[in-house]
């Protein structure tokens, strides 16, 4: 502790400085804003997620892509079989988003330490099985879509098409989405 005297000279001691000290210092903080509320739950979810018409715009935009996307695979590969009604093939595009949405980030969180394993490789196998299994549901439905001869006849080889289905939907849902903002 350092004593100011009136010489001007600065003594150190162990002792504070008394009430009558030349030296005080008063230090009132005070502010013209009122304290921060806490944010309401609603104000949370209203900026968390968009509206609920963007979100549904958006699964339709990303179901167009989907099926369109299955017309010109099935085009480009003749082992793809996509329904000629654009009801079913409507239907085949929801199944792929539910299954995007629910089934995918699940399957994919528990294949975690299989994916780090193989460096991510196994993500190609893991995205043409869940091509396998949208194609075994569609042909449980009656929609009419099949991989590689899946359903009924299950090979290494529908496997193979199915990671190439996989991969095309991939690369054309990320250029969709990098160029509609919305999707």
């Amino acid at each position: 502790m350092v004593n100011a005297q009136s010489t001007g000279s600065a003594i150190p001691t162990n002792t504070p400085p008394a009430a009558s000290s030349p030296i005080t210092a008063s230090i009132v903080l005070t502010s013209s804003r009122p304290p921060p509320s806490t944010p309401s739950f609603a104000t949370l979810a209203s900026i968390a997620a968009p509206p609920y018409r963007v979100r549904v715009r958006s699964f339709l935009l990303r179901a167009a892509v989907v099926a369109v996307t299955l017309v010109v695979i099935a085009q480009v590969l003749p082992q793809v079989v996509v329904p000629e009604s654009v009801v079913d093939l409507i239907g085949i595009a929801a199944l792929f988003g539910v299954s995007n949405a629910l089934v995918r980030p699940v399957v994919h969180l528990l294949a975690l330490p299989v994916r780090l394993a193989t460096l991510g490789l196994a993500t190609f196998a893991l995205n043409g099985a869940l091509v396998l299994g949208i194609a075994w549901l569609a042909g449980q439905l009656g929609l009419g879509f099949s991989v590689g001869g899946f359903p009924p006849d299950l090979s290494p080889a529908s496997l193979g098409v199915a990671v190439a289905v996989a991969a095309a939907l991939g690369v054309v849902s990320t250029a969709a989405s990098l160029l509609v903002p919305d999707l």
